[in-house]
């Protein structure tokens, strides 16, 4: 079957939008899909019935009539610049479905003259809906239709009992399948969509609205090929004019979509402590995975925590339940010594870190050979998404280096690390800035040295530059870098205006590291303003073994894992994909602690 091949027009940013043509009939029927970035079960649905349709392995399957008796025209995708962003509008900013009268966008005006030059009797309008939507018979909603309306009264003429009589033919082939979760798509009429817009033009117009299904029943991929089943039940109705005698009343008997929702997962039977320092106490936890921000990332989405309390009547697609176990805040691994095998995070070192309860790391990357290496490195971490919050500082040899780049990164700050400092030295900074003496060693010992970890956390301006010193004594050890007290009076005169603006921490001291940076976003690259020191539970605080790692328990970064599967999970819904974000999640308590993972450095 020859397939003709043309060119409705280009997108706001010049993409090819495609028309596919195929078909030997007289009746003619238009399908579009993908005016909303972000819809991907439209398309695959889409293409999983053209390769029924094309492919000669469904050649007994009886669908040989669609090809013999319709002439049908595709749009494929309408918003192939939302697509490449993953949102619903297009590059412009415009929802495309709300563009039919205005014509703003040049991908409306390309779907209103497709429409308009092909002159169908019958429409399609492929989208998505919300995967966790019930339905009034308390159901999750797989998938919906709507016979689109042609005014605002909702009445019926021709063209909407014949779009009434597909939906119900469509609904029908549901079967064993998913009977009982499919329904009717609740919305207003809305002259502005191009699927109302399409039936006031004359045409019988078919909303198609995919939802969501359970994970071990096939999730994602059972909704795509549950797509593909509809509409080509649709399309052969139509061929053998079905739709012209058909009972709509089965239209109209579906139940509606309705405001509730479905979790993804349900925890319960544990006991929860928040990190206030208060008793646990007993409450469910509903978690929500985003799958919207997924995008070509093969990890697991990330998840937020949706409810938390008695959540034994909310309707949830999976639950687990956990008696005995205690979720409670994820630990800060502060690291800088530790280097990660490869760029970010491996599956095994990510596995260590969050059996051990640790959901946020800070430690060194690079040096990098250039800012543009930098940048890419920032870029792969983003698209990798490892399932750890990182708060990365970026490793440079010296204080020269500091002093070149006037403290600047785009990571959470620079890191300097083994300095070795003279104890008079790091005694005179001391006193520069007017702080009680750190207790590092007996500094009555002449040539007495400390070895110092130098963070400085990054800033719009050098006056806004945090420096802190991470000090460790030491005795006889080789390869440190000298620093004098020279270095540390132009470390203060080039960046530091207030003695606020350093602080200390020692191997010796048990004390909670305020300074750190723990502004996240979902499992990826954290970059940002440090919190105040009451976001940290300050009472909580426990010591590695190895020289530079200390572990805090701040109450703004937990996690949530369950059955040997982890999923970054947060307090409240999904924010820009781009700016990172303060939240607050569970982890689950491990019954035995495991060992901690070790450096290869």
């Amino acid at each position: 079957m020859p397939i003709e091949l043309g060119r409705a027009g280009l997108s706001d940013e010049g993409r090819i939008l495609h028309t596919l043509t195929l078909g030997a009939g007289q009746r003619r029927v238009l399908v579009w899909a993908r005016q909303h970035g972000d819809e991907p079960d439209c398309t695959a649905g889409l293409m999983m019935t053209l390769h029924a349709l094309l492919h000669p392995d469904f050649a007994e399957c009886g669908l040989a009539p669609i090809l013999e008796k319709l002439r049908l025209c595709v749009m494929p995708m309408v918003n192939p610049d939302g697509v490449s962003r993953f949102t619903r509008r297009n590059a412009q900013g415009i929802d495309i479905n709300r563009d039919a009268q205005a014509q703003a966008t040049p991908e409306g005006r390309a779907l209103l003259g497709v429409r308009t030059s092909f002159d169908p009797e019958v429409c399609f309008n492929l989208h998505d809906m919300d995967r966790r939507k019930v339905l009034e018979n308390g159901e999750l909603a797989a998938f919906a239709f709507q016979a689109c309306p042609f005014d605002a009264t909702d009445a019926d003429n021709p063209a909407r009992l014949r779009a009434k009589r597909l939906c119900a033919l469509m609904a029908g082939a549901a079967g064993v399948h998913s009977g009982g979760h499919v329904g009717r798509y609740t919305a207003d009429f809305m002259p502005h969509a191009f699927g109302d817009n399409t039936a006031a033009a004359g045409p019988a117009s078919v909303l198609m609205e995919a939802g969501g299904w359970f994970d071990d029943r096939g999730g994602d991929v059972f909704v795509r090929r549950l797509y593909a089943l509809f509409l080509l039940r649709g399309l052969y109705a139509v061929a053998m004019n079905e739709d012209e005698t058909a009972n709509a009343a089965e239209y109209d008997r579906l139940p509606f979509d309705t405001p509730g929702r479905f979790t993804d997962l349900r925890i319960t039977g544990t006991e929860v402590l928040n990190g206030a320092g208060r008793p646990p106490f007993r409450a469910d936890v509903s978690v929500n995975r985003h799958q919207e921000m997924q995008r070509e990332s093969h990890r697991d989405p990330p998840a937020t925590i949706e409810g938390l309390g008695d959540l034994s009547h909310d309707r949830t697609m999976a639950t687990v339940a956990l008696p005995g176990a205690i979720l409670l805040p994820g630990l800060t691994a502060y690291a800088p010594s530790y280097r990660f095998s490869g760029d970010i995070p491996s599956e095994e070192e990510a596995a260590a870190f969050l059996r051990a309860g640790i959901t946020t790391v800070a430690c060194g990357f690079g040096p990098f050979a250039s800012t543009r290496a930098r940048d890419q490195w920032m870029e792969f971490v983003q698209w990798k998404r490892p399932p750890l919050n990182i708060v990365a500082f970026e490793r440079v040899p010296g204080l020269r280096e500091v002093f070149a780049r006037h403290g600047q990164t785009e990571l959470a700050g620079l890191l300097v690390q083994d300095l070795e400092v003279a104890s008079e030295d790091l005694l005179r900074l001391s006193h520069l800035f007017h702080r009680a003496q750190p207790v590092v060693a007996d500094e009555s010992e002449t040539g007495r040295t400390v070895a110092a970890d130098l963070f400085l956390l990054g800033a719009p301006s050098p006056g806004g530059i945090h420096v802190h010193l991470h000090l460790t004594p030491v005795t006889d050890q080789k390869g440190l870098t000298q620093v004098r007290a020279d270095d540390f009076e132009r470390l203060s005169d080039d960046f530091l205006q207030s003695p606020g603006q350093v602080t200390f921490s020692v191997d010796a001291l048990e004390a909670p590291l305020d300074w750190l940076p723990v502004l996240t976003g979902y499992g990826g690259l954290s970059h940002g303003r440090p919190p105040t020191p009451s976001s940290f539970q300050t009472s909580c605080a426990t010591r590695g073994r190895r020289r530079g790692v200390a572990w805090s328990v701040p109450r703004t970064s937990y996690c949530c894992t369950a059955g040997g599967c982890c999923a970054m999970a947060a307090w409240g819904r999904s924010r820009s994909a781009t700016a990172p974000t303060w939240r607050r999640s569970l982890r689950l308590l491990p019954r035995e602690k495991p060992a901690l993972p070790t450096s290869s450095c």
